[in-house]
């Protein structure tokens, strides 16, 4: 079940970020399409979150595309659905002898 959910949640983000990579203008970061959703988003979420969250988490994905973020949680969601889908074993498989 478990694998299935993040199968799931591994094909929407990877298409996100095909779809994201397709519609925006080539080069666009992601703190340009905050500044395009609402103008205040960067200021609230600076304001909230602690100094060194700011510099060294925030920033750095800041300035990547847009498209990136989606698919490195497409390719994580992936990755989870192949390590819970491995422990199960097909009931159908015969045994070598």
């Amino acid at each position: 079940m478990l694998a299935r959910l993040f199968a799931v949640l591994a094909a929407v983000f990877l298409v996100g970020s095909v779809a994201l990579g397709a519609l925006l203008q080539p080069g666009t970061n992601l703190a340009q399409a905050m500044l395009d959703i609402n103008n205040a988003t960067l200021d609230r979420f600076k304001a909230v979150s602690p100094v060194w969250i700011w510099e060294w988490v925030c920033v750095p994905l800041l300035v990547r595309p847009v498209w990136l973020l989606p698919a490195a949680l497409g390719l994580i969601a992936a990755g989870v659905a192949a390590t819970f889908n491995l422990g199960e074993a097909s009931s159908h498989r015969r045994k070598r002898s």
